[in-house]
């Protein structure tokens, strides 16, 4: 799963276990602090963790780590 993204930032205790999940589920993903982003407070500042990619389909919280497996899934086959 190529340029799967974890949209996070510093200190959030919901992007841990947003990470948590990813693991748990063995997917692989980079995370972007979204302070390093144009406009990334404003785009994401309320929604993070954010998983997806920076053109394309994205979950916001809140998920489950079902919603994060279909989601990874649909993401796959697409």
């Amino acid at each position: 799963m190529m340029g799967l993204t974890l949209f996070s930032t510093e200190g959030c205790h919901l992007c841990e276990q947003a990470q948590q999940m990813l693991s748990l589920l063995g997917i692989e993903y980079h995370i972007v602090d979204v302070v390093d982003l144009p406009d990334g407070l404003t785009l994401f500042g309320t929604r993070i963790p954010v998983v997806g990619f920076i053109d394309g389909p994205q979950l916001d919280w809140p998920f489950s780590i079902l919603d994060l497996n279909d989601f990874c899934t649909q993401a796959m086959t697409d």
